[in-house]
């Protein structure tokens, strides 16, 4: 409803009343209430609570979920830790996220609650010979409270946010960042603290030991050493970093901080270990191709480089912003001699002249109605001007081309043949 046309074209002497009544009918009205459900674990409830919120960007509404707990018929209040540094007893009665390990008659539960954005913790929730055990888990600080398996390798998967997920097959959960839950032990395994290394969350955990008592994070060590000589810190270099996890039978009483621990710092040498991208390409299969487990003097799994392997091939990473882009950031020679000659061989491509005021760096063809701007690092398909759906200009046929144009040139690369283009001239 045009609800400004229709004020403007209202007669000056229009009522008080009569504006009232319009202004109302513009108002968007709220979605009906949901009912509450309420799923039944023997005597433990979770009764899950659906509410409607307008939001402040587009003025619809949407829904969000949280959960509550009753047991044996009454509200369940469930004893935590809270406060800045998790060392406050506190009482929760709303829960964040439910995480269900199973689907028997008696499972156990997986929840989270305090302040889901700054500290929070995990409880489990058991039920044997009519009593409910609710112990502490885990604690978790600044929103980093995501929840995954990590162990088997090809169940790797991440919740975030509000949840009510069954779990099954697994064997270690994640919970955070900072403890693994041994599933089938009902164990909590503790991830150290890493004071002089990052580790990059954006990549979810690698892999875990076959021993079980390590775990695999990819981030990058501190400049510590330059900062200790009053220099800049040099750019982060990518490693593996291996944590000696800890079994815990309760969080630290006194603080909600883990102890720091041992780490272990593998560099990874793009050069022969290469990844396209380290959030989509680093996993369990790249770990096995490029390292391997040795059992130490110590009884514990170490992981070490392999002696050999292949290097995998190089390969670009697509971007879908615009008309799309195809970059190799790990190329160290200018890419745009070997793609213009394999847009010239296979795609029919028309170099065009320069632009005035073009990048002196830049190469742009034209290719099926489009123009592809070539950079040292890449390609990209130019928009920004008036099209039809279907037509040339719809960034939607852009990016296809980019990603045509893209795997061509990864097929080109998995030959071997440009390898010289990322070594050093």
């Amino acid at each position: 409803m045009d609800c400004m046309r229709r004020l403007g074209a209202a007669p000056l002497a229009a009522t008080l009343a009569a504006l009232l009544a319009l202004l109302a009918a513009c108002v968007l009205e709220a979605p009906p209430p949901v009912p509450d459900t309420v799923d039944r674990f023997g005597a433990l409830e979770l009764v899950t609570h659906t509410r409607a919120y307008r939001s402040a960007n587009s003025n619809d509404f949407g829904r969000t979920r949280d959960w509550s707990l009753r047991w044996q018929g009454q509200p369940l209040v469930i004893q935590t830790r809270g406060g800045m540094f998790g060392d406050k007893a506190q009482q929760a009665s709303g829960v964040n996220a439910v995480f269900v390990l199973g689907r028997g008659p008696l499972p156990e539960l997986i929840v989270n609650v305090g302040d889901p954005n700054n500290t929070s913790a995990f409880h489990a929730l058991r039920q044997q010979g009519g009593t409910l055990q609710t112990p502490l888990l885990c604690l978790s600080s600044g929103g980093d409270n995501g929840v995954g398996w990590v162990a088997p390798a090809a169940q790797a998967r991440v919740w975030n946010g509000p949840q009510h997920e069954v779990l099954e097959g697994g064997r270690l959960l994640m919970l955070g960042s900072r403890c693994l839950y041994d599933v089938p032990q009902r164990r909590v395994l503790r991830v150290p603290q890493a004071p002089d290394m990052s580790v990059w969350n954006s990549v979810p955990p690698v892999a875990v030991s076959p021993d079980g008592r390590s775990l695999v994070r990819f981030g990058s060590v501190d400049g510590l050493m330059e900062a200790a000589r009053g220099e800049e810190p040099a750019q982060p270099v990518p490693h593996l970093l291996v944590a000696e996890l800890e079994e815990v039978s309760d969080w630290p009483a006194e603080t909600g901080a883990a102890p720091p621990g041992r780490w272990q710092a593998l560099r990874i040498d793009r050069q022969r270990m290469r990844y396209a991208n380290h959030e989509t390409d680093i996993g369990a299969a790249w770990l096995q191709h490029h390292f391997e487990w040795k059992r130490g003097a110590d009884g514990r799994d170490r992981l070490v480089p392999r002696s050999s392997f292949k290097p995998l091939p190089w390969r670009g990473v697509f971007f879908n912003h615009g008309g799309g882009e195809y970059k190799l950031d790990t190329a160290q020679q200018d890419l745009r001699p070997a793609l213009l000659a394999l847009l010239l061989q296979r795609f029919n491509a028309r170099p065009l002249p320069p632009a005035a005021g073009e990048a002196p760096r830049t190469t742009q063809v034209a290719v099926r109605g489009e123009t592809l701007t070539l950079h040292p690092l890449g390609l990209f398909a130019n928009s920004g001007r008036p099209y039809f759906p279907g037509q040339p200009g719809d960034p939607a046929l852009q990016q296809a081309l980019v990603k045509e144009v893209g795997d061509a040139f990864d097929a080109e690369l998995a030959t071997g043949r440009h390898d010289a283009l990322f070594n050093k001239p």
